[in-house]
């Protein structure tokens, strides 16, 4: 999922941390 979002940037990076 984590990688799906990584492409909006700002998601991905929220979703990471």
């Amino acid at each position: 999922c984590a990688k799906q979002i990584s492409f909006n940037g700002s998601e991905g990076r929220r979703s990471r941390s």
